[in-house]
């Protein structure tokens, strides 16, 4: 069996669909399964345009302007149709390697999958008005006919389920498969806690991640928590191309503001290891997003066995439900600071929570998950 996967962008730019994409490849190599991935140069030209990365081999093509992450790629079309592939597996939605991607499909009567991480509805949530028009004229001009023809659409929780119901995908085509994660590299890093209550936020800084609301509730929390600290680590990056930059700098005016600068560190970005080392020296993960389809940073902090309080958004729906692995609130920095307080006072619960959430990071090891989309594979095929 071939998979052959496309995606806009991808590895070494770091974004959660690119390191699904990615992780999906890999397990399926060491499976027997041949995955190979195309992609674009954007933001990359320096890297070599073949290559192969831990046994999955990249396709770099040339790209050049566009609107949104609809960069243009001239020869994407004429690759598409050279190769040869059992299905058809492309990641993210109005872009041109998954337009060309379907189309190719079609041709070759080959099974067409989309994973849209979000794309379908997501926008909305970033962008409004003038700058929802290029979402909206695509939609217009393909009829949403991507999407709504495929012969699969995956999604990664009961949210984006929802959504692609309302996008006009048909239940049936549906597939949940929720990220990945190698619960190994988490078990050889030891777990070494910091002196100070450690409150941790992990995700690329942008406005709709909303880390106002935190900064606001850690105020509070100072006056009531001994030796308490906030870590944020991340870059700032641009959700949307209707988004400003800018917003990292804000926020260190507003620590400044509330007079906790000396109690809040902006790390910046941290990888690998080095990661996990922080998640592990932490007490308490905290996420505040306005928007996301998945969230693959709360899924890490539960590997983790970090109790965890977000607001309702992605897989802390699934994680923390219950509220035996710690807290769903709404978008209201007082409920936030309650929450943090208690939980930051009471040791016990702090260890119990983070031992549930490590158990149920456990149902998305990657031995799990891979075998769905093995059998999903299989299932396209025998159909065809």
């Amino acid at each position: 069996m071939k998979v052959l996967r496309t995606i806009p962008m991808f590895f070494p730019v770091v974004t959660g669909p690119g390191k699904q994409a990615f992780e999906v490849s890999l397990q399926l190599e060491k499976r027997g399964v041949s995955s190979p991935v195309v992609t674009s140069d954007f933001e990359v030209r320096s890297i070599p345009k073949n290559e192969i990365v831990q046994g999955v081999s990249i396709s770099r093509l040339r790209s050049f302007g566009g609107v949104m992450q609809y960069r243009i790629v001239p020869s994407i079309f004429t690759r598409l149709l050279k190769e040869d592939f059992d299905i058809l597996h492309a990641h993210n939605y109005r872009n041109m390697l998954t337009d060309c991607g379907f189309i190719t499909s079609r041709i070759k009567s080959k099974p067409f999958i989309l994973q849209p991480h979000g794309g379908l509805v997501g926008y909305k949530k970033f962008v409004s008005g003038f700058f929802g028009i290029p979402y909206r004229v695509h939609d217009l001009v393909t009829l949403k006919s991507v999407a709504r023809k495929a012969d699969t659409v995956i999604v990664s929780t009961i949210q984006e389920y929802r959504e692609a119901v309302e996008f006009g995908v048909e239940e049936s085509k549906i597939s949940v498969i929720p990220a990945g994660i190698n619960l190994g590299l988490y078990d050889k890093v030891p777990c070494k806690k910091s002196p100070n209550k450690r409150i941790l936020f992990v995700g690329r800084i942008s406005r709709d991640r909303n880390l106002e609301q935190i900064l606001y509730a850690f105020k509070e929390v100072v006056k009531e928590v001994k030796d308490s600290e906030l870590v944020i680590i991340g870059d700032e990056v641009k959700r949307s191309f209707a988004s400003y930059r800018g917003y990292m700098l804000e926020l260190k005016n507003l620590a400044n503001d509330l007079h906790i600068h000396d109690y809040v560190k902006f790390v910046g970005p941290i990888y690998g290891e080095d990661l996990i080392k922080v998640y592990k020296s932490s007490h308490v993960f905290v996420y505040t997003s306005k928007y996301e389809n998945f969230g693959q940073t709360i899924l890490e902090a539960a590997a983790s066995r970090l109790p965890i309080i977000s607001t309702p958004v992605g897989v802390a729906r699934d994680i923390i439900e219950d509220s035996t692995a710690g807290y769903l609130v709404g978008f209201n920095p007082k409920e936030l600071s309650d929450k943090l307080i208690s939980l930051l006072n009471d040791e016990k619960k702090i260890k119990d929570f983070g031992e549930n959430a490590r158990k149920i990071a456990e149902n998305y090891s990657w031995e799990i998950i891979i075998e769905r989309y093995i059998e999903l594979y299989d299932k396209l095929l025998e159909e065809k």
